[in-house]
């Protein structure tokens, strides 16, 4: 199961209306995992990014997706990105992630639990 970048902006923007977004193509990026910015962070299209350290400026993971504030969204040129007003609190955004994926993966391996087991479904 994988989870869009616009579906995550819309979680974001109910804790902060300003967050914005930017995509670089014409796809919608879906993901599987949660990843933190960092000098060594190898860029996958499964992970969405969030720029939650502040960190060097000459390793801009091109072609990542990230979330970050608007002060440092000119890193990121070639990503794609939901920008958040500066001061907004990134562990928030973290947590909020985070806690998205473990629902939603908990509910889809529940799911496919009960199909497998050919139990019913309206539990």
């Amino acid at each position: 199961m994988k989870l869009s970048f616009r579906f995550f902006h819309t979680k974001i923007t109910h804790l902060h209306p300003g967050a914005s977004m930017v995509l670089t193509g014409d796809e919608m990026p879906m993901f599987s995992t949660l990843g933190i910015i960092s000098d060594d962070a190898e860029v996958s299209d499964e992970i969405i990014y969030i720029d939650v350290f502040p960190r060097s400026e000459d390793f801009p993971p091109v072609h990542a997706s990230v979330i970050t504030t608007e002060s440092r969204a000119g890193f990121f040129k070639e990503c794609n990105l939901v920008v958040l007003p500066d001061g907004s609190d990134l562990v928030k955004i973290t947590q909020l992630v985070s806690r998205t994926f473990t629902y939603y993966f908990g509910w889809s391996d529940a799911l496919y639990e009960a199909i497998a087991k050919n139990n019913d479904l309206q539990v």
